[in-house]
């Protein structure tokens, strides 16, 4: 396991940061939800969400405590039923008839305006709900696209290793676990 909770105070804490090699379940607060387009048209909600708890954890990659308290997250949220190209996505059905209820929702949107709104006042309000979700960390490997529309690592001529640009969370809407009750 590469995270556990935090205990060591002893080395300062690293805020801000992702933590490198995370693997658990972490509890985000919605802060701000917006319905709109995805960069290839398709419906989308996005969550600005913010980790509640735990409040930090201890990396086993290079040993620092990494203070969790308000990192914001961001999740997407896609509510399509059909890709650009045609095909069949599950996206929408998971969203209302999975995703939903978990939040303790209703299995119902508006397809036109979603979210509550003066326009929909009868929409969904996410803001201020609690959930877990389990999420990692993985490490964001700088890259070069060649002609041909590959992507290759970019290779540090000092080290001869791939160029690193830090760590990314990696999460999908399918982690989200369960609604929890808000926290301080």
């Amino acid at each position: 396991m590469a995270i556990r909770n935090s205990s060591n105070i002893n080395k300062p804490t690293v805020t801000g940061q992702v933590p490198p090699g995370f693997k658990g379940i972490l509890t985000f607060r919605i802060k701000n939800a917006k319905y709109g387009p995805s960069s290839s048209g398709l419906p989308m909600i996005t969550l600005d969400t913010e980790i509640v708890a735990p409040t930090s954890v201890k990396s086993d990659i290079d040993g620092k405590d990494y203070d969790l308290t308000g990192l914001k997250v961001p999740w997407w949220l896609m509510l399509n039923d059909k890709t650009k190209d045609g095909k069949d996505s599950e996206n929408l059905d998971y969203f209302v008839n999975t995703l939903l209820p978990l939040l303790g929702l209703p299995a119902e949107i508006d397809d036109e305006a979603p979210l509550m709104s003066e326009q929909n006042p009868n929409g969904l309000k996410l803001e201020g709900i609690c959930f877990d979700a389990l999420v990692s960390t993985q490490e964001r490997i700088e890259q070069r696209r060649l002609p041909n529309g590959q992507y290759v690592p970019v290779i540090n001529p000092a080290t001869g290793k791939e160029l690193s640009r830090g760590w990314e969370w990696n999460k999908q809407t399918k982690d989200i676990l369960r609604k929890v009750e808000a926290t301080a």
